[in-house]
């Protein structure tokens, strides 16, 4: 199938290999042409037929070229930023043509910068040519008047490249005629920039290149890939049952397809909408458009229709802050597919290099089988509403809606920067008319420039009225621009609204301050003032309604016979409804600012209740009046202060994650503060004496009770119980240490380095992980930027066959952070100074306190006992392995030193499961698209505890990020709502680099006895969508959200009184438990084949695939878990020694004695530990300990039937229903029915327990 956009880049592609060839010839006999006038030659074969510039004394000889041109019209603009407008604004109206801009070195170019970016931003087509001195004057350094004073002529041009697409500099006639065909054909969508010295302008070159048109380069679609998209987009149109909408956005206007874009639409009949810098892409009037979309401020109505269709095609999509309602699209990924220049995203997976161009007239041909369904999808009628008020007062309300009767056909309307871009989204434009306005950029005064412009190109393209609308502010900027128009004899109809000012900064900031207020002038004398006295020029005042309907009706006025001003007057505050939602919308979003302040208010507020606390007379400390207070404020400002901490770990924006983390460290020297008041102690000791010599204790709820014993141990764990100096010392190393823990987390998230590979460093490295490397030229040779995020860094350990690359990839990510290496000194000095003081004999023996194990040697017996049976396994493990090595490295000629190190131990586990189960990790991923696992995953867990997860649409930190509101399954009313659910599953910058559960907001029960609901926050990072595949898992993804997945369950169907108990709120050697036993759901064969569906064929895991997996859970299961024992031991050791060591020694040497994996340096490991300061200091033994307890209730329980409702309502009933509220030793044996064993663990491990079979 082939279109004429195929074809157009097929003859652009030969065009330039012709260009080429040339260029290497001789062309000496050619006819000559100036370097001047082969510009203009050039210009005229692309349509050019004006140029906008000023006059300057580095551009004049090229000047009279130009003026002599035959083709090309001079016009010359009262300044050089006004004629970057107007060439902004000539290309915009003629489809994309070039627009150009002439300038003179320094001064004069530098004067058009704000123009040129601004068309740059906003993907115009516009040419910046500088004059600048001669190629001699320039290699001498001479010191010009317009230069910086330094001799660089180069500054200009510099400052060009952060604006402009291309950079072309020409420096002599041989390669001239090249370089300017270079640049012209660069144009495509953007700004670019080309300096023409004065003594180069008469200088000669060959015309031969002239025979050969230039033409746009625009990259063809690889056919088979974008066969493959097509089939994607065709299935999800097909699953959406054909309820699909289109969005058409700038790109569409931008890059010239709006005949592709129409044709589509009347052959599939889908409804069709517009965002606002796409408003006129199609027509308005046809039946099947609705109107704009600008995210939550959009008319309700519209919204709806938008946003409940099961699939929104968006064409062209540019989501800025004004175009998308301050970012407020409620369009998730999963329902959406976008289509750009240079690639089509289809809901997860981005396809780079298949652009809409091509792509959408053999789309049409795809998706045409779909109108009878797509032209049924309902379409309200898109109308002008007009105010139903009685007043004579011209509000914004009512203006441009009556504007709607007022345009016709044919007309082009260029919309200021302000007031007017807002208000005219609400009214719909005849047929064949377009809208010129600058929404992106924003450039205040660009429409007066931009008008010019566009009226020379609307009078040879034969539109009809062009129709200028700018504020008063705005036009006070550019007015100049008026007198070009009067000159050319141009007959723009310019409505001037005057509202004293500067409207849309009123109506965000300062309504009343004088800085956006500005002077009243004589509108109606301007064009008069700035006309050339010959001209007639036309100006009307309108200051009531009725003015502006007789004006509407005056026939002089109709005629448009010459340059015409309109002044409208408006009340001063007065502003569209568009704007005044979007300003409200963007006051709504937590700035930075409001993360910080917030926190101090809460902070504040908490304070003011341990105050009052602190306060009470011993006799008046009862429960009412100390404990549930303070168990209410802890979770006031939980609630309200958890949702702004975990901005540091997800945020995209750099001023959120910073504020968020300064909240974050604002928070944790309140909790050393709160945790050190000895008042607040004495009144929960004296409350704590009353409540017990009353006999309320007895009366009290088990939970009550509770309560109480944690508070009062928190004050004496505290070490409230010191005297007053040491108080103040601990309180001292308290804030310390939760400072430089806060700051070693964050050099997590904030890590960015890369190692480089060649392709070749990196043979047996998948493709498709390849390709989503970062790559570039270096040298001769292509190169490859490995972040060391897991998706990137772990699949070089796992298939890079040269040991050489996987050595450095392996020492790379353990220095990665060595920066954190003194942080860690420093807060293993910290806590051992406060066990100290806190007179505990080691901070590992104050940790397990009030843990399950309770004693630090109780860790010290349980990881010993471990190593000794799992040392046997792991020695047979590591000689297997070995010899494995051993055999290739003979079959590829390397060295074998006989020794087995760290970066082998992935890469080789690898090659023994593939080579005894022959089990392709690859090969399996292929079976679990994100797509399909993490909605079956959702839904096992919804089938097996009883629970409906809802989609939900509302403001998110990322547009990747999903929601949920998740009931009881057979919920009859509000008693049945369970809670929230927010899945962030993508690896991006900045981004928390692991998996993990974040609890936002507990569970508890509110004073008047109603239920504050729970929202968990899962966070992941799976691998994106490649080019080639979509988004898929390998089985450890897999067992990681499952994993995940059980802590968020967790935190949802808990059901406890007070916050402090809800979730996952346990003893840390508990809190891994549950979910680790739910781990075992992912090596059952039925929940394999359920989980399972290969991203082409759909066909879920062979019986011999799934045994496969099975069998490999414990493949090396001694070498895995002596990896997790050396962890616990480090973290163990470093947390009972008495005086510090050299870690980085410690960290190696404890890996070669337990791992049994050598390494040849010594890197410094220990700074990438981040559990040690992530909450599990002297509690990294839990991980295994709580192995243990899920074994013993996967086996007992779930075993015989792992998706049995009965036994999911058990687990929720006796394991996550409580909580903390109760002693964890007691919930396992209330669900178990006796006391908790090892044996089910190992056997497991050391034995061969078969899988069940469902």
């Amino acid at each position: 199938m082939s279109s004429s956009s195929t074809t157009d880049a097929l003859h652009a592609q030969v065009d330039r290999m012709r260009l080429e060839i040339q260029s290497l010839s001789s062309e000496q006999g050619k006819e000559q042409i100036s370097i001047g006038n082969y510009l203009l030659a050039r210009l005229t074969q692309l349509g050019v037929t004006h140029m906008f510039g000023v006059p300057g004394d580095f551009n004049l000889a090229f000047l009279d070229l130009v003026e002599d041109h035959p083709s090309i019209e001079w016009v010359g603009n009262c300044n050089e930023l006004n004629s970057a407008y107007a060439a902004d604004g000539y290309a915009r109206v003629k489809n994309q043509g070039l627009g150009v801009v002439l300038t003179t070195f320094g001064v004069g170019e530098l004067s058009a910068t704000n123009g040129i970016a601004g068309a740059f931003s906003e993907m115009v087509p516009v040419l910046s040519i500088a004059g600048v001195p001669s190629t001699v004057q320039q290699k001498k350094h001479y010191l010009l008047h317009h230069t910086l004073g330094d001799g660089r002529y180069d500054a200009y041009a510099k400052a060009a490249e952060q604006f402009t697409t291309h950079q072309a500099y020409i420096k002599n006639a041989a390669t001239a005629a090249v370089v300017i065909d270079e640049a012209i054909v660069q144009c495509l969508t953007k700004a670019i920039y080309l300096t023409l010295p004065t003594d180069l302008v008469y200088a000669e070159v060959s015309s031969e290149r002239l025979q050969t048109p230039l033409r746009r380069n625009v990259p063809l679609n690889d056919p088979q890939s974008e066969e493959f998209v097509l089939d994607q987009i065709e299935t999800r149109v097909k699953d959406a049952g054909g309820d699909v909408v289109v969005l058409v956005d700038a790109c569409v206007i931008r890059y010239n397809i709006k005949a592709e874009v129409m044709d589509f639409l009347k052959r599939t009949g889908f409804p069709v909408y517009a965002a606002p810098m796409g408003k006129t892409a199609v027509d308005e009037n046809w039946e099947r458009y609705g109107g704009i979309y600008v995210g939550s401020i959009t008319d309700p109505v519209i919204k709806e229709n938008i946003e409940k269709a099961k699939l929104i095609l968006s064409i062209g999509s540019l989501q800025s802050d004004f175009n998308s309602g301050n970012f407020s699209y409620n369009i998730p990924i999963r329902r959406h597919i976008e289509l750009h220049s240079d690639h089509t995203q289809v809901q997860y997976a981005m396809y780079p290099g298949i652009g809409f161009k091509q792509l959408l007239p053999k789309l049409t041909e795809r998706l045409e089988k779909f109108h009878s369904t797509g032209s049924q999808i309902p379409v309200a009628p898109y109308i002008a509403q007009l105010p139903s008020d009685s007043t004579q007062v011209i509000t914004q309300r009512w203006f441009w809606p009556r504007l709607g009767s007022y345009f016709k056909s044919g007309d082009l309307i260029v919309t200021e920067t302000g007031t007017a871009n807002f208000g005219i989204l609400d009214v719909p434009l005849p047929p064949k008319t377009m809208l010129v306005s600058q929404i992106l950029w924003g450039s205040i005064g660009w429409s007066v420039g931009a008008c010019l412009g566009a009226a020379i190109a609307g009078r040879e393209l034969d539109y009809g009225r062009t129709i200028l609308f700018v504020g008063d502010g705005s036009m006070q900027l550019t007015v100049q621009e008026l007198s070009p128009m009067i000159r050319l004899g141009l007959k723009p109809i310019i409505f001037l609204l005057n509202n004293s000012g500067y409207v849309i900064e009123r109506t965000i900031h300062g309504k009343h301050r004088k800085y956006n207020d500005i002077a009243d002038w004589k509108w109606t004398e301007l064009l008069d003032v700035l006309g050339d006295r010959k001209t007639e020029t036309k100006s009307y005042k309108v200051s009531t309604r009725d003015e502006l309907d007789a004006l509407f009706k005056d026939e002089v006025f109709l005629s448009n016979k010459t340059i015409t001003l309109v002044e409208v007057t408006m009340d001063r505050l007065d502003a569209p409804r568009l704007l005044e939602a979007q300003v409200e919308v963007a006051m709504k979003t937590k700035c930075a600012e409001d993360i910080v302040r917030i926190t101090k208010e809460a902070i504040e507020k908490d304070r003011e209740v341990q105050d009052k606390v602190g306060k009470l007379d011993p006799k008046d400390c009862t429960f009412e009046s100390v404990f549930l207070p303070l168990a209410q404020a802890d979770t006031e400002i939980d609630r309200v202060t958890e949702p702004l901490s975990f901005y540091l770990n997800v945020s995209p924006t750099k001023e959120i994650r910073d504020a968020s983390n300064e909240a974050d460290s604002l928070l944790r020297d309140f909790s050393v503060e709160s945790s050190m008041r000895l008042d607040v102690f004495d009144a929960k000791t004296a409350a704590e004496k009353n409540i017990k010599e009353s006999g309320q204790w007895e009366k009290l709820s088990d939970e009550d009770r509770r309560l109480i014993d944690k508070m009062v141990l928190d004050g004496t764990r505290a070490g409230l119980a010191l005297p007053e100096e040491k108080r103040e010392e601990l309180k001292k190393l308290k804030k310390e240490l939760s400072q430089t823990c806060l700051e070693f987390s964050k050099n997590f998230n904030e890590e960015k380095s890369v190692i480089t590979f060649t392709e070749e460093e990196l043979k047996g490295v998948p493709k498709d992980v390849i390709s989503g490397y970062g790559k570039r030229t270096e040298g001769d040779k292509t190169v490859y930027d490995v972040t060391y995020k897991t998706p990137d860094i772990f699949p070089i350990f796992k298939f890079a066959e040269n040991p050489t690359t996987r050595q450095l990839a392996q020492e790379g990510y353990e220095a990665r952070l060595e920066i954190n290496v003194p942080l860690l000194d420093k807060v293993l000095d910290l806590r051992r100074r406060i066990a100290a003081l806190l007179g505990y004999k080691t901070w590992a023996d104050y940790i397990t306190e009030v843990k399950m194990i309770k004693t630090g040697d109780g860790i010290k017996k349980f990881l010993d006992d471990l190593e000794s049976k799992l040392r046997p396994v792991g020695e047979k493990e590591k000689a297997i392995l070995l010899e494995i090595k051993k055999k290739e490295h003979e079959e590829l000629g390397l060295p074998f030193d006989g020794e087995f190190y760290l970066w082998d131990y992935r890469y080789y586990d690898r090659k023994y499961i593939e080579k005894t189960l022959d089990l392709d990790d690859m090969l399996v991923k292929e079976y679990f698209p994100v797509s399909v696992v993490v909605p079956t995953i959702l839904q096992i867990y919804q089938d097996l505890l009883g629970v409906q997860f809802y989609p939900i649409e509302g403001t998110v930190w990322h547009p990747e990020v999903q929601q949920f509101a998740v009931w009881e399954k057979d919920a009859k009313d509000q008693s049945g709502f369970i809670g929230y659910c927010y899945l962030d599953l993508f690896p991006r910058e900045n981004k928390y680099s692991h998996a993990a559960v974040w609890g936002l907001l507990s569970g508890f029960t509110n004073p008047d006895g109603s239920r504050s609901y729970p929202l968990a926050a899962m966070v992941a990072n799976l691998a994106k969508p490649t080019g080639e595949k979509p988004a898929l898992m390998t089985h450890d993804d897999v067992v990681t959200f499952f994993h995940e997945m059980g802590h968020v369950f967790h935190g949802l169907l808990s059901k406890t009184k007070y916050a402090r108990f809800h979730g996952t709120s346990v003893a840390r050697d508990f809190v891994e438990a549950p979910s680790q036993m739910l781990e075992s759901w992912c090596w059952e064969p039925k929940v394999l084949e359920k989980m399972s569906s290969h991203y082409k064929t759909k066909e879920a895991l062979s019986p011999e695939l799934i045994d496969k997996i099975i069998k490999s859970r414990y493949v090396n299961v001694g070498l895995f878990y002596l990896r997790q024992l050396f962890f616990a031991k480090f973290d163990y050791k470093v947390h009972t020694d008495q005086e510090k060591e050299d870690y980085t020694n410690l960290w190696c040497n404890l890996r070669e004695q337990v791992s049994l994996v050598k390494s040849k340096r010594f890197s410094p490991g220990q700074g990438t530990f981040g559990h040690i300061t992530g909450g599990y200091d002297a509690g990294y033994y839990g991980y295994t300990y709580s192995l243990v307890f899920a074994a013993d209730m996967y086996r007992t329980v779930f075993k015989a039937d792992p998706l049995d409702p009965a036994r999911g309502k058990l687990y929720r009933d006796k394991i996550l229903r409580w909580g903390g509220s109760r002693e964890e030793l007691d919930s396992l044996k209330d669900f178990l029915g006796r006391e908790p064993n090892s044996n089910a663990f190992l056997e497991e491990v050391f034995g061969t327990v078969p899988p069940s079979h469902l």
